[in-house]
Formats: structure tokens, C-alpha cells, sequence
């Protein structure tokens, strides 16, 4: 990641499962305490974080999405506030790391 966007991230190695899973159980944790209203996530991965997170899957809505696309893809919402100036950081830092990862059709 780019020098700006370090600070965001847990001390653990960019990228590494363990990193992932330690946010992405913060995450579970931070919606059941109602911080956040929902996100998105592949439904294969629902049961290992939910066990990960100690959370029963009764406590949770799960509701598909027909129109997101198949596969293991990511997206960055953010809101309209967001500087366009911050936006193009983070693009241009997952071009840096990753090269052009945008869908082919």
C-alpha cells in the first residue's frame, strides 16, 4: 500500500490472511453492536467468520444480492463527502500494488 494509506491498517503484514480475518471479525463485531447498518461480504465466507467472531447466525440478516458479480471481487464504497483527491490515492495505490484489476468483460 501507498505511504498515505498505511496508518489505516493493523500492524500485521499487508495483506496477510491474518490481518483480513482480524478486521473482518472487528467488522462482524462492530455490526452486531449496531456501529454500522451492513456490508457486503462472498456468502462463503459467512459461517467462518461468523464462528471466527463467536456470533450465531441467528443474530444476522443474510439477504443475496443477485446483481453483484460471482468470484472473489472487491469494491470500495465511501460516501460522497470523500475528497476526490483521497479517491485517487487509493486508486492509484491499487495500481501500484496490484496492476490493472478492473473486470474484463
Amino acid at each position: 500500500m501507498g505511504p498515505d494509506l498505511k496508518p489505516c491498517w493493523p500492524d500485521t503484514p499487508t495483506g496477510s490472511s491474518k490481518s483480513r480475518r482480524i478486521r473482518s471479525v472487528r467488522l462482524v463485531k462492530m455490526l452486531k453492536t449496531g456501529r454500522f447498518d451492513f456490508f457486503l461480504l462472498p456468502p462463503e465466507e459467512i459461517d467462518v467468520l461468523l464462528q471466527e467472531a463467536q456470533m450465531a447466525p441467528e443474530d444476522f440478516s443474510l439477504r443475496a444480492m443477485s446483481d453483484i458479480a460471482q468470484g472473489n471481487v472487491r469494491h470500495i464504497m465511501h460516501s460522497k463527502a470523500v475528497d476526490e483527491t483521497l479517491i485517487r490515492k487509493i486508486d492509484d495505490t491499487i495500481l501500484t500494488e496490484n496492476g490493472d484489476i478492473a473486470p474484463k468483460p
